[in-house]
């Protein structure tokens, strides 16, 4: 057993906790961007790299500084979300 291997802390989220925080990460988001075009489905990749960030950011596998955003678990800051 490798001692040094980063280890989780608490009980990954339930299914529909992670739904909801990926769709309130989502949606602010798309308000960020005014809702314009056709990228409901970008939108839920980046909002589902981002609550994978918050939630976990040891085990991201695409762990990026700007990733990280508030509005994954709930926060109304719609400026935190990467251009």
């Amino acid at each position: 057993m490798d001692t040094n291997a980063p280890t989780k802390s608490f009980d990954a989220p339930k299914e529909a906790d992670w739904h909801r925080a990926i769709s309130e990460a989502a949606y602010y988001i798309a308000l960020k961007r005014k809702f314009l075009g056709e990228h409901a489905l970008d939108d839920w990749l980046m909002a589902e790299q981002q609550v994978r960030q918050v939630i976990s950011p040891d085990f991201s596998s695409d762990a990026d500084d700007h990733t990280t955003s508030a509005i994954a678990w709930g926060g109304e800051n719609p400026d935190a979300i990467p251009d």
